[in-house]
């Protein structure tokens, strides 16, 4: 259902106004959220620098890689022994395969080395 158009000047400058005030509000709500998101962002970015500086750590990365079989043994418990050397052979494949991304090391294939060039060589 559409409104109907003012038919008095004092009206339409009552909805004029109206109008603008709306457009005013919707466009600060909007920036609003665009700065709420930005700071969520500028979280989320600092947190994944922050985890990816401490996994560039060999003693770090293998912690993790103890603590994430653990877990598995954890949550996988009622499991057969077949299921769990699956696990452990994806997890030894994923380590192998992270090796060669990790800073410090050296590289095993062309796709490592473009995966470990710091961001600032990049071109």
């Amino acid at each position: 259902m559409t409104a109907r158009l003012p038919l008095t000047p004092a009206q339409r400058t009552r909805r004029k106004q109206d109008l603008l005030l709306a457009s005013t509000l919707a466009r600060h709500q909007a920036m609003i959220a665009i700065d709420q998101i930005g700071d969520r962002t500028d979280r989320l970015v600092g947190a994944y620098r922050q985890a990816r500086a401490w996994l560039s750590m060999p003693k770090v990365g293998a912690v993790a890689s103890v603590a994430a079989s653990l877990a598995a043994l954890v949550a996988l418990r009622h499991v057969r022994i077949i299921k769990l050397l699956r696990w452990g052979v994806l997890s030894w494949r994923v380590w192998k395969l992270a090796v060669g991304v990790l800073p410090g090391r050296r590289p095993s294939s062309s796709l490592s080395r473009s995966l470990s060039r710091s961001p600032s060589s990049r071109p």
